[in-house]
């Protein structure tokens, strides 16, 4: 298993400032985007959790993860705008994943990464 750190450096090697970037960061910049991107309330427990926080005393033994809350979030961190219709759209999904077309459009957008046997340690 490769740690993320290890992948975004992969990503932004190419920069010659990749040392100013962290795991942390990203994360830190994500929360902020999630909670201040939308006005339609996001579940704390889930953001709280998502990104390793804790929630403190009887909390953290009251309010569990619960997959609703965890699903609303990836859809406002991908960007979907919450108040349009596509915010309710599925992901893609293949009835053959190892079809040869979808894996030369999958590599296609995920090229950098793939291509890097870092990256292939998954």
């Amino acid at each position: 298993m490769v740690r993320f750190s290890k992948v975004l450096g992969v990503a932004i090697n190419d920069n010659h400032e990749a040392k100013e970037y962290g795991t942390h960061f990203i994360r830190k910049g994500i929360a902020s985007f999630a909670y201040s991107g939308t006005t339609a309330g996001l579940p704390i427990v889930s953001v709280c959790l998502r990104w390793g926080w804790s929630l403190g005393g009887v909390q953290d033994r009251y309010f569990r993860y619960e997959s609703a809350g965890d699903q609303y979030l990836g859809r406002v961190v991908a960007g979907l705008t919450v108040n349009q219709s596509a915010f309710a759209m599925l992901p893609p999904h293949f009835s053959n994943p190892q079809d040869h077309f979808v894996i030369k459009c999958v590599g296609q957008i995920f090229r950098r990464c793939i291509m890097n046997p870092i990256c292939l340690e998954y």
